[in-house]
Parts: structure tokens; C-alpha cells; sequence
């Protein structure tokens, strides 16, 4: 399999747990069309791999959120990467 090209980005994300109140903020490093690799910069909670989240991608030059739903790949220290998914693939236990 031919990893996906990634683009690099400075965007800021807000990333949303599943089943948890409040947010994560967090920086886009980079970017493809199957996944993204975020650096966290605030929250009390650090996701876990296979947990579900929302990702909230402000795209200021536009002024406009964007919604992504996404698994976490993996997440080491503050860093973190996601592999996005449709709304079918979320888990009846996630929603």
C-alpha cells in the first residue's frame, strides 16, 4: 500500500471525544486525504488509540469549520495521528 502524500499545515483544531464534555485544542501538523497528525496544545485529556472523535478544523483564510469524524491511530505524548472515517464506520458505542 502507497502511504497517502501528506501536505503540511499550521491550522488549529479542536478535537472532540466521544462520550467526553470538553475539548481538546490542538495544532494540524500535516494533512492527507485519509488522516491527519495533530501536535495537542491544551486539555486535560490525551485520546487514546481506537477511540472516536470529532475533529473541528477552523480554516481561518475562508472562515469556515470544518467537521471530520476520525479514529486515533496511535497518540504519543502531546502528539497524535487520525484516520478519518465516515459516519457509518462510528460505532453504535461511540455515538
Amino acid at each position: 500500500m502507497v502511504p497517502a502524500k501528506r501536505f503540511k499545515t499550521k491550522e488549529k483544531a479542536t478535537i472532540k471525544i466521544h462520550g467526553r464534555k470538553n475539548g481538546i485544542t490542538a495544532v494540524m501538523g500535516n494533512m492527507s486525504e485519509s488522516g491527519a497528525g495533530l501536535i495537542i496544545i491544551g486539555g486535560a485529556y490525551i485520546p487514546r488509540k481506537g477511540e472516536v472523535v470529532d475533529l473541528i478544523v477552523n480554516l481561518s483564510t475562508v472562515q469556515k469549520a470544518y467537521h471530520i469524524s476520525a479514529v486515533v491511530a496511535w497518540a504519543k505524548y502531546m502528539k497524535m495521528g487520525v484516520r478519518f472515517i465516515t459516519k457509518r464506520e462510528i460505532p453504535a458505542t461511540a455515538i
